[in-house]
């Protein structure tokens, strides 16, 4: 069962009998939004191009799975 909101691209991707849209206001989305925000937070390199930016698509995935571990 996948929540998200009524964009497009996800039906293309999340098969039809998986896919619950449903508008942000009923709160169902709030974890992956939380999710996303903790993301955005710790690793500042998938925020934008600052000193933390790395080119190297290996070092996004190393700091990914180092996140995720700890």
């Amino acid at each position: 069962m996948v929540f998200a909101n009524y964009w497009g691209a996800y039906q293309t991707v999340i098969p039809n009998e998986q896919h619950f849209p449903i508008g942000k206001e009923t709160g169902e989305t709030y974890q992956v939004e939380r999710w996303n925000n903790t993301l955005r937070q710790h690793l500042s390199r998938f925020v934008r191009k600052t000193l933390s930016f790395s080119k190297c698509i290996i070092m996004h995935e190393i700091c990914l799975k180092l996140f995720l571990y700890r």
